[in-house]
């Protein structure tokens, strides 16, 4: 899964393929999102939610 973020467009690609593309009217030009593992030759995430809050 790749998490695109350019300005205020953002699209989700999972294997190569974006499956979703929008905006966030509320961006903010700071911030971080990753996940940081250690120590696993392999590993396998399930249920993982990503969430941009709405502007109202």
């Amino acid at each position: 899964m790749r998490l695109t973020v350019r300005g205020t467009s953002v699209s989700v690609s999972v294997d190569g393929e974006t499956v979703l593309e929008g905006t966030n009217p509320a961006q903010n030009p700071s911030g971080k999102i990753g996940f940081y593992t250690q120590g696993f030759a392999h590993l396998d995430v399930d249920d993982v939610t990503i969430s941009l809050p709405r502007a109202s």
